[in-house]
């Protein structure tokens, strides 16, 4: 049986030229789905379940590296990381994750406020 599970995923996005600031931080609205499998190893008569896991964008080609997204000031594609979080308890966001440019993040937030400072909405027709 699969199930599915919708969630946000944390995009930190940052322009190749050295030097540069610009930054851009997107939500990805994605879907996770999950099955368990069963592999039998017929060489030792043995069977066990594995669990598999697939992620996708809910919108078809909306992952940020499809997008084109560039640098106004050198007009070269931003390259984009998932934001890494990790539930730290009693971390609580500030400044530095607001702000943050990089894609790693230890705090109460698990990831959701890292680099939102520098957050854009995307408005796409449909």
């Amino acid at each position: 049986m699969r199930t599915q599970t919708n969630f946000i995923a944390y995009w930190i996005g940052r322009c190749p030229a050295k030097g540069c600031r610009s930054i851009l931080h997107l939500d990805i609205p994605m879907i996770r789905e999950t099955w368990t499998e069963t592999h039998h190893n017929h060489a030792i008569g043995q069977s066990r379940e594995v669990t598999k896991r697939c992620e996708y964008a809910v919108r078809r080609g909306f992952f940020p590296y499809q997008l084109g997204l560039a640098c106004a000031a050198h007009r070269k594609e931003l390259r984009f990381t998932p934001v890494n979080g990790r539930y730290v308890e009693g971390h609580v966001c500030d400044g530095r994750c607001m702000n943050a440019i990089g894609p790693n993040c230890e705090c109460s937030c698990g990831g959701a406020n890292h680099g939102r400072g520098h957050h854009t909405e995307l408005v796409f027709d449909r």
